[in-house]
């Protein structure tokens, strides 16, 4: 079912219609769902600076083909719509990937800031988005985020957290732009909001 209204402002649900409509003009019945997650959903949104976060549950993975076409469909958004070129994020990902991520890795398509379209692999190292895309997501298209995602316990996300923040230790020696480094700022705070209460935050 699609939400006509799914955030408080017009031109993002305009621009929310718009991509859900390329999106099933390229995939057709292949995609299953669309969801909105992330500050749109969660809180603190910012109409300047903030990105537009999305997860396409798919049948299938995307084939080479259909990733041609929607890299043209996502360039030729962006040039429509250039406030929100290099803010859109979506991730394509197979309904079977949706149920496994925890013990295999799987091919996911990604668009993100500072990244074109591009295939990459995806297994248990994306547990805290689906789990706030299970918990806040707002369904666009399809049947709930908790029949395509298998409940996620408090005490993985809290493990996924801790990995994540390990993980950046070496990558943010290299955050060289005053962007990248607010964002490693702002992400240490949330790791370290939900290991102290349980909870994600925007």
């Amino acid at each position: 079912m699609t939400q006509s209204k799914p955030t408080p402002y017009a031109d993002i649900n305009s621009l929310l219609t718009e991509l859900l409509a390329g999106m099933q003009a390229i995939l057709g019945t292949k995609l299953v769902a669309l969801y909105l997650y992330g500050s749109l959903v969660t809180g603190d949104f910012d109409h300047e600076v903030s990105d537009i976060d999305l997860l396409a549950a798919t049948a299938f993975d995307i084939n080479d083909d259909e990733f041609a076409v929607l890299q043209t469909m996502h360039h030729d958004f962006a040039a429509r719509h250039g406030a929100w070129d290099d803010r859109i994020e979506v991730a394509y990902l197979s309904v079977a990937a949706l149920k496994m991520f925890r013990t295999q890795v799987s091919k996911i398509a990604v668009i993100s800031p500072g990244e074109p379209l591009h295939f990459k692999e995806a297994g248990k190292d994306w547990l805290m988005n689906w789990y706030v895309v299970r918990e806040n997501g707002v369904v666009l298209f399809g049947p709930s985020t908790h029949e395509l995602i298998e409940p996620i316990t408090k005490d993985e996300l809290l493990q996924a957290v801790r990995e994540h923040v390990i993980a950046w230790r070496e990558w943010v020696q290299r955050a060289g732009s005053r962007k990248v480094q607010a964002y490693a700022i702002l992400t240490a705070c949330r790791a370290l909001y939900t290991l102290s209460n349980g909870e994600s935050v925007s």
